[in-house]
């Protein structure tokens, strides 16, 4: 039978991303498990009643459950690389990615099903500042389908933006703040093949590589692209004071990181400008303010 050796690295290649993602999305999973806030833990805090929360965490395991069953084969494909996405961005925003001046988490069940927020980097705070302006709710993505990003962006613009309000998570316990929290949201976008390049490396401990990936520049450009849309949004249309100042807090916590990076975002400009998942955004924002 004739051979072909193109065909078969292909599949063998193939074989080994399925692998290395199986892995992964395994252990992120655990850690999620271990380290993500347990809403039972606000049972008794402050401000809460144990009844809406319970009925918070039966309403996230029925919506869990019936994606779970309800879900191709092809789709629970596709959450695992978002999944294993998730975990490596909550563990590189923990450390060089936000140039040390963040720290990230993933969220409850509860806030990640019903308020679509996967994980939520935490500003580090100084004396003077308040957590609830500190945080920035992450809705990560691994799609090439344009209508999926875009009715990520939709949600934020219409339940958040046009409101002129923010996504309140209510189970975050951090080292510096347990209760509910208001956040400013964005999306993050990836395509398949730089999933598998930072999946590679993660799975190697090539931190140097990954944390100098060029992917950072456009993690960096989608968020400073979006952040400042709402700021500007929010003075054309002359938003809320109130709404206006968590904006304006929650972007110059994050000018603290960009800056630091600068060097870093020139050198992979082009790249970045050329992104069509970048351009997605930028195009998708440019709308609302031309609007």
């Amino acid at each position: 039978m004739e051979s072909f050796p193109g065909i078969n690295n292909i599949s063998l290649e193939s074989m080994e991303q399925e692998r290395m993602i199986n892995s992964l999305s395994a252990r992120f999973e655990t850690q999620k498990k271990l380290y993500q806030p347990n809403p039972e833990d606000f049972f008794e805090q402050k401000g809460f009643i144990k009844e809406d929360v319970e009925k918070e965490i039966a309403l996230a395991k029925k919506l869990k459950e019936k994606w779970e069953s309800q879900s191709t084969n092809f789709e629970k494909e596709q959450k695992k690389l978002a999944d294993v996405l998730e975990g490596i961005i909550v563990d590189q925003f923990c450390g060089d990615w936000m140039a040390n001046k963040a720290e990230a988490f993933f969220t409850a069940e509860p806030d990640d099903y019903l308020r679509k927020v996967d994980c939520v980097v935490e500003f580090k705070p100084t004396q003077e500042d308040k957590p609830e302006y500190l945080g920035l709710g992450i809705d990560v993505t691994f799609s090439s389908d344009d209508e999926v990003i875009k009715k990520k962006l939709e949600d934020i613009w219409v339940k958040d933006i046009k409101k002129e309000s923010r996504t309140e998570l209510m189970y975050v316990d951090t080292d510096h703040y347990k209760g509910s929290l208001l956040v400013s949201r964005v999306v993050l976008a990836a395509n398949k093949e730089i999933v598998y390049e930072l999946a590679k490396l993660y799975k190697n401990k090539d931190t140097e590589t990954l944390n100098n990936h060029p992917y950072l520049a456009n993690v960096l450009s989608q968020m400073k692209y979006q952040l400042e849309s709402y700021y500007h949004y929010a003075q054309n249309k002359k938003l809320s004071a109130s709404f206006l100042r968590s904006t304006v807090k929650t972007l110059t916590a994050f000018y603290a990181v960009y800056e630091e990076k600068e060097d870093f975002l020139a050198t992979h400009e082009k790249e970045t400008m050329e992104d069509p998942l970048f351009n997605q955004i930028k195009s998708f924002c440019d709308a609302k303010l031309a609007g």
